[in-house]
Parts: structure tokens; sequence; C-alpha cells
């Protein structure tokens, strides 16, 4: 029988091997932004309900196989499942290069891309839940898991910026349909690395129901689910309105700067003081923000959007651990995962009625307008609620 390998750093081969198909597969939905527009546009003429409706598919898509994540896992390698899930990805973007390239001898009707787009959400939804949930604590040391699930996180958020940017370049050599061929492989190179990863067999439990809230849905971090979702809206709007290549280099150096200065904000949600320093950076964003016209000052602003995603990120990541009972923990990442997929995806829906319905000035007006009013929302409720609530309803001494 398989045994638990022993893995006294967390840098190990198939840690690697996970968070690098982690970055691969949610890449691809990241790359599918910059398709949006000249996708919809071959076959709708860009209609921006069509665009919000392939978005909103997606997003229904995240929630239909979480219900089931704990009966597969339970019943099947948990490895497979995540396989036979990022599959489902593959054969999606598939689909959609062939419709694309003619195959079928005419465009999808749009029923059936809604439908594709619905399978793919699903698909990437379980892979998702499946990594974050089971195989990144499978592969790590219980003294090592929540670094583990922090670890994962970044790789997320990386993937976050990167797939646009490679979108974006591809775009510039390529056609809307070889570019779904790519997205395809990458989906693909992912299932592989996970196919390489070993990971030990595990009994199922003796009693476990076919429909859940395990490993989907975690109903005590309802406030958290509620903030993230919130700040993650901001996220999609900013991803989808702005796509300089050089706002997504100057969040990426934004990244750099909270992981540098991680260590420091961990522990902050027993001091607060981290949340001055939240709101000093958000309203110094917007400042810059503001003043469109002067580029060093704007992207300097993107920066500062870097820094804020990857500390509020991050300290989410370990406030769901936190208010996550025993064995809950895989439950808690699913549930952070969730709130942020689909707060970005309702934030890329408002900019594409934001984009309809303002023309090239007042379309960045109307954003700043937009971002702040639902940065208050954010600040407002986290500090005078959810992190009061989160701290009365401590699960755990250490993390």
């Amino acid at each position: 029988m398989e045994t638990t390998p022993v893995h006294p750093r967390l840098w190990h081969r198939d840690f690697w091997l996970l968070a690098l198909a982690d970055m691969l597969l949610t890449m691809t939905m990241y790359m599918f932004f910059p398709l949006l527009v000249p996708w919809i546009a071959l076959g709708k003429g860009e209609d921006v309900f069509a665009m919000m409706g392939v978005m909103g598919a997606y997003a229904l898509g995240l929630f239909l196989l979480g219900p089931f994540c704990n009966y597969l896992v339970q019943s099947h390698r948990r490895n497979h499942v995540y396989m036979v899930a990022a599959l489902g990805v593959v054969l999606a973007f598939a689909l959609l290069a062939f419709d694309m390239h003619g195959f079928f001898g005419h465009y999808l009707p749009f029923a059936a891309v809604l439908g594709v787009r619905a399978v793919q959400g699903a698909a990437f939804g379980l892979a998702q839940m499946v990594l974050l949930s089971t195989l990144a604590v499978d592969v790590a040391e219980s003294t090592q898991r929540t670094e583990a699930n922090h670890a994962l996180s970044w790789f997320s958020r990386l993937a976050m910026v990167l797939g646009p940017l490679a979108g974006f370049e591809l775009l510039r050599f390529f056609s809307v349909g070889t570019v779904f061929i790519v997205l395809a492989a990458m989906a693909f190179l992912s299932l592989v690395l996970v196919g390489l990863v070993k990971i030990p067999f595990k009994a199922p439990d003796d009693e476990y129901a076919t429909f859940s809230f395990d490993r989907f849905f975690l109903p005590n971090a309802r406030w958290l689910f509620f903030n993230n979702l919130l700040f993650a809206t901001i996220v999609g709007i900013l991803l989808y309105i702005y796509v300089d290549v050089y706002c997504y280099l100057m969040l990426l150096v934004g990244f750099y700067v909270a992981l540098r200065m991680n260590t420091h904000f961990l522990t902050a949600p027993k001091k607060n003081w981290h949340i001055w320093i939240v709101l000093a950076s958000a309203v110094l964003a917007l400042l810059c923000m503001y003043f469109m016209h002067v580029l060093p000052l704007f992207y300097f602003s993107f920066l500062l959007w870097g820094f804020l995603i990857g500390l509020v990120n991050s300290q989410m990541s370990v406030m769901y651990i936190h208010v996550s009972r025993h064995c809950q923990r895989g439950t808690s990442q699913s549930t952070n995962f969730l709130s942020w997929e689909i707060g970005v995806v309702i934030g890329v829906i408002l900019a594409l009625g934001l984009e309809s319905l303002s023309d090239c000035f007042m379309l960045h007006i109307h954003v700043m307008t937009v971002v702040a009013i639902l940065f208050v929302l954010f600040f407002l409720s986290y500090f005078f609620f959810t992190l009061p609530w989160c701290l009365r309803h401590h699960q755990r001494e250490k993390v």
C-alpha cells in the first residue's frame, strides 16, 4: 500500500508540478479576456449582451459540479478526477477552435456556445477545487499546509496577470481560433503535470453523500465570501478595461512588493493596522488613476493595485482557514476560489456595460466612480463587520 510521502520542505518536485499545473490552467481562463471581443465580434458583431452571456454562463458553470466534488474524490483517485476535469477544459477550447476554423461549416448557435462555456466553467471549477482542497494537502506535511495554500494562491494570482498578457501578445500574430488551440494545449499540459504527481492512496470515508458542501462551500465563511467577491469585482473591472501591457507589468511589480512584505501582514488580523495600509494605498491609487494623462502617475496606480491585490487576497486566503473547523481547510480554499472567480466575472460584466454606455473619456470617469464605490463597500463591510466577526469565530490557534 502507498504511504504519504515525507517532505522536509514544501518546495519538492510534486508540489512544483501542482503549482505549475494550477498556474497553466488558471492562465487559460484569464487569457480568454482579450479574446472575448474579437471572438464574439466574428459571430455576433460585438453584441455586448452576447459577451455578458458568455461570461455569465462560465460563472454559472463554476458551481455545477462543486456539490459532487467530495463524492468524486472519495469514489475515485483524486488526481484522476483533476485530470478528467482538465480534459473537459481541453475539449471545450478544442471545440471553440474547431468552430472558429470552420470545422462545422458555420458558427455554432449561440445557445451551443453558452453550453460550451458552462461546461468549461464546470470543468475548471471542479479541477481547481480538487487541486486546492485535496491535492495540495496530499503532497504537503500537516505543518506545511497553510504555506501550501498560500503559495498556490500566489501562482493563481500570477496567472491572473500573465494570462491576459500572453493573450494580447498571441493575438498580435495569430487568429482567435489558433489562440484557442494554444489554450487547449496549455490545459492539456496542466493535465499531464498532475498525472506526474505521486499522490498517495487514501481510503474513502465510511460514509459520504453524493451531494454535499464538503470541499465545495463553507457556510461559516459566507461574510468573507461577500467581501472577497466585492474586491474581486474591482479587479475584474481593472483587468478588462485597462488592457495596456505596462499596466499589467506594474501589477506584477505590485505583486512582488506585496510578496516581499507578506510575512509582516499574515498576522495582521489581530492588529488591524493592515486595514489602514489597504485604505491609504487604495486612496492613493484612485488619486493617481485620476491623472490618466500623466502616464507615470497612472502606471504607478497599477503598482499600488497590484500591491493591494496581493495583500488583500493573501490575507483573505489565510482568514478562510482561520474560520474553518477541523477537516474544513480544503472547503475553505474552494470557497475562496469561488468568491474570487465570481467576483472577477461580475467585474468583467460591469466593465462591458460601462464600455457600451460611455465614450472614451467618460468611461475612465465611470470606471473610477464604480471602483471607488465598490472599494468603500468592501472597506466598510470588512472593517466594521467581517473582521470582528472572523476574530470572534476564529477556529484555529495555529494555521
